[in-house]
């Protein structure tokens, strides 16, 4: 059942929701500074500059604290960003810039949410429109600062996410070109979705989102793809309280996608290389 109708408002007036700065246990500490030590021998081949405590956090935490596949992730990470011409460093920016540079983009292609039934963020992706090429380093930038934002929250590193691809409102269905360029894009990201919903694909879409599917399985565990499920809204419903599905869909008022970014990653901060708090 559809949700109940809502009154548009503004999401530049309303205030981001508090985060609670992140704390992590001592074992997940020492996990970190092995990560650390690792990618900072000359033979992981990743920049000194590029290895930066809330990048190590985000990707052990969601490699469940093994440190060689936190390495190999880390590494992935890192070189998926220069294909796109892209460093660590220039990711975060003020919130102001993040309005001007990233706002049209987490417009077009995120919804905010609160969280599913048991806790955890959820990345909701509404694929309103296809990633063009002279699009892909901004696409892939703001990609990436939504989904540190998913992840910054104890409980959500540690018990993963709900991830909502929203397909109702994307009529285009031609390929561009780049779509496996982008499908390795993504799948450098570390993710641990308890669900992972395709909401309003037609059978048409489907046959173009299966043969993506396929191509990840070389990249992504069958764990995960199994997850994977087609389904319409009130499927997604029956793990999202009504509250905290994105505003458009029947949920609570929420702020910009800028806002919610800022706020988020902020929690990591005074998070440092020595791994204290």
């Amino acid at each position: 059942m559809a949700g109940p109708a809502q009154t548009a408002v503004d999401p530049t007036t309303v205030d981001p929701p508090s985060v609670t700065p992140l704390v992590f246990t001592d074992v997940e500490r020492g996990v970190f500074a092995e990560v650390q030590t690792a990618l900072l021998a000359e033979a992981s081949g990743v920049p000194a500059e590029a290895v930066r405590p809330r990048e190590i956090a985000v990707v052990t935490m969601l490699s469940k604290c093994r440190v060689d596949k936190a390495v190999a992730n880390y590494v992935k990470f890192v070189e998926t960003l220069g294909e796109h011409g892209l460093k660590i460093s220039e990711l975060y920016q003020e919130e102001a810039t993040l309005h001007s540079d990233m706002g049209p983009r987490f417009n077009d292609n995120y919804q905010v949410c609160g969280v599913d039934s048991g806790g955890r963020a959820i990345m909701w992706i509404a694929a309103s429109k296809p990633t063009q090429v002279s699009e892909e380093r901004i696409a892939v930038h703001a990609g990436v600062l939504a989904w540190l934002a998913v992840h910054s929250d104890i409980f959500t590193l540690r018990e993963g996410c709900t991830f909502v691809i929203d397909t109702s409102q994307q009529n285009h269905v031609k390929k561009i070109g780049n779509e496996k360029k982008m499908q390795r894009t993504w799948q450098a990201l570390p993710l641990r979705p308890q669900n992972l919903f395709i909401v309003g694909a037609s059978w048409g879409k489907r046959i173009f989102i299966n043969a993506m599917i396929k191509f990840a399985s070389a990249f992504s565990s069958n764990k995960v793809l199994k997850r994977l499920r087609f389904v319409e809204m009130p499927a997604v419903r029956e793990e999202v309280p009504e509250k905290d599905m994105p505003h458009v869909h029947g949920g609570e008022p929420r702020c910009t996608m800028a806002n919610w970014v800022a706020v988020r990653i902020a929690a990591f901060d005074g998070l440092d290389s020595n791994w204290k708090r």
